[in-house]
């Protein structure tokens, strides 16, 4: 049974999402699946156990992997442009050279998780646990500015994440000084939490070199 679920998502993702939809299917058992080079555009993969999965080299654009289970999966350069991860589980994910963009990752578990080289251009990682991750320096914010939402700052790529800006850590500090005021309440948070991140960043930088 697993097998035939497995090559009915590999080649017709339509067909897949329907059968789901029609029997409501839940939860799906995908461990240790060979999805490699698979287009799963569009997949429908919420609560998926991939754990173990081999997702290398997937195109995974749209797909809806929110709540999955993908731990120890390889997503060596998996195209995850525009995907749902929202509360999905990579911890010990390989995410090496995949491309994230405009993904959701909200409140993911991302703990342990390579990402070398994974192009992150405005992933929501609001909430995330990127505690412990390696290839990228990522630190975050929680209840801050008039939206109290959470500030990501990937120190590696220099990418501010601040509610709808998205650029650099320069550009981010420019546009809250055009934005509030001096004694403004929001520019005053922003003031302490810039101060916490660059200094935080650069020291754990270089605990990370010694």
């Amino acid at each position: 049974m697993k097998e035939k679920i497995i090559n009915c998502l590999k080649s017709n993702v339509k067909k897949f999402n329907r059968w789901r939809l029609l029997y409501g299917i839940t939860e799906l058992n995908l461990e240790n699946a060979n999805l490699n080079n698979a287009n799963l555009y569009n997949a429908n993969l919420n609560n998926a156990n991939l754990n173990y999965a081999n997702l290398d080299n997937a195109r995974l654009y749209n797909a809806n992997l929110d709540k999955a289970n993908l731990n120890y999966a390889s997503l060596y350069n998996a195209r995850l442009y525009n995907a749902n991860l929202d509360k999905a589980n990579l911890n010990y994910a390989s995410l090496y050279n995949a491309s994230l963009e405009n993904a959701r990752l909200y409140y993911a578990r991302l703990e342990n998780a390579s990402l070398y080289n994974a192009n992150l251009d405005n992933a929501s990682l609001e909430n995330a646990m990127l505690e412990r991750i390696t290839g990228k320096l990522i630190l975050s914010v929680n209840g801050i500015g008039s939206r109290t939402s959470t500030t990501i700052y990937n120190y590696t790529d220099d990418q501010i994440h601040c509610g709808c800006f998205f650029g650099s850590f320069q550009h981010w500090l420019k546009k809250i000084k055009k934005t509030y005021t001096r004694y403004n309440r929001h520019y005053q948070e922003y003031k302490r939490a810039a101060c916490y991140l660059f200094w935080q960043a650069r020291y754990m930088a270089s605990m990370e070199a010694v």
